[in-house]
């Protein structure tokens, strides 16, 4: 859900989020980038699809997430980047680290994300 927030906020143009990812491959974002949204993005359907997401697995797609929220707000960003939008993504993942939804609940990562 918040991956697909942050790439409406870049793209909306009615498409499947796996087809908006491959329009950014296509403009030249960075692979690790995109394969990070890949993973983030097949993460979620396994979640939705099959309920069958895993303590680890929801850390590593947490991880994947904040190299997207990181990218968004960088100058490696060539997009229009919603900052307002960015800090309500990052507060809502802190909340994640915090209350340990998905994943362990870890006070570092709430700060340093």
């Amino acid at each position: 859900m918040i991956l697909e927030i942050l790439i409406n906020g870049i793209i909306d143009n009615g498409e499947s989020l796996k087809n908006r990812i491959l329009y950014l491959q296509n403009s030249g974002v960075d692979y690790e980038i995109i394969d990070a949204m890949n993973k983030v993005r097949q993460m979620g359907n396994a979640g939705v699809h099959f309920q069958t997401v895993y303590l680890k697995e929801a850390t590593q797609s947490l991880n994947f997430l904040f190299k997207v929220i990181q990218w968004y707000g960088s100058s490696e960003n060539h997009f229009t980047a919603d900052i307002n939008l960015l800090s309500d993504v990052q507060f809502c993942v802190a909340q994640c680290y915090k209350d340990g939804i998905g994943t362990d609940s870890d006070l570092k990562k709430i700060l340093y994300g």
